[in-house]
């Protein structure tokens, strides 16, 4: 990886990077019968381009930060049925390119805010023969063209007793596919996830006592799955957790 980081001013730098990789995933099968031949693959290779800005403002209440970046894969390798089972198989060339956006601001000492937004363009530009059904135009599993988030800490008790925290926090997705070809059985809609915690830290500072909830709002959304409606007649989807509640206890030495 080669990288270089300036000094724009004393309140701004900008950074940029380029980094080589690699991957060798696969996956061993566990099928009966045994295939004739072992299903075979190369390594996947991706180049990637980042600049970026770190800012700070108002005497460091506010940071944000800005990134935009460009990454070219080869040989990319992406899952898809055949006969009973899933194989992972060379694909062709991509391109995701994009940009995040990510501050924190304290607007006054009791109050922090964390906040995010990025945005994705991902797709095939050249499609193997082998990876069909894939094809230019299918849309790259997993990968979400937008993203955000927020969340905010609130002190709102501090006196001899301790220091009483509320938490708020909110994360957005857009649709994206949960496999390589497509399936509109594993299509998730654009979707919101919030979660809420109340903790208690003691004078001290050795015992914080945390209470909250997580997916608020029980939303369900597909996390994975596997379709093969030709030959199992099956298609299958595993979803989020649902709402949950939690209490946490830690000390600190």
């Amino acid at each position: 990886m080669l990288g270089t980081l300036r000094a724009i001013t004393s309140e701004c730098r900008a950074r940029s990077n380029r980094n080589s990789a690699r991957d060798d995933l696969g996956i061993r099968k566990r099928i009966f019968p045994a295939e004739i031949t072992t299903p075979s693959f190369t390594p996947e290779f991706v180049e990637s381009y980042e600049i970026g800005l770190k800012n700070e403002f108002f005497n460091r209440r506010l940071r944000l930060n800005i990134a935009a970046f460009l990454s070219d894969y080869s040989d990319m390798q992406i899952v898809v049925n055949e006969g009973i089972a899933p194989k992972v198989r060379n694909a062709g060339t991509g391109r995701i390119k994009g940009f995040e956006v990510e501050g924190e601001a304290a607007p006054i000492d009791q109050v922090q805010l964390t906040f995010g937004v990025g945005y994705l363009d991902a797709y095939y530009t050249n499609i193997d023969l082998s990876a069909a059904p894939v094809t230019k135009d299918s849309k790259f599993a997993f990968v979400p063209k937008w993203t955000a988030s927020a969340a905010i800490n609130a002190d709102v008790y501090e006196g001899q007793a301790g220091k009483l925290t509320l938490r708020g926090d909110w994360s957005y997705q857009s649709g994206t596919f949960k496999d390589a070809v497509n399936s509109p059985q594993l299509f998730q809609p654009a979707y919101s996830v919030f979660g809420a915690s109340a903790s208690f830290t003691d004078k001290s500072e050795h015992f914080t006592v945390t209470g909250g909830v997580t997916n608020l709002t029980d939303k369900r959304y597909i996390q994975g799955g596997y379709v093969d409606l030709d030959i199992g007649g099956a298609a299958t989807a595993s979803f989020s957790r649902p709402r949950e509640w939690f209490l946490k206890l830690a000390y600190k030495y």
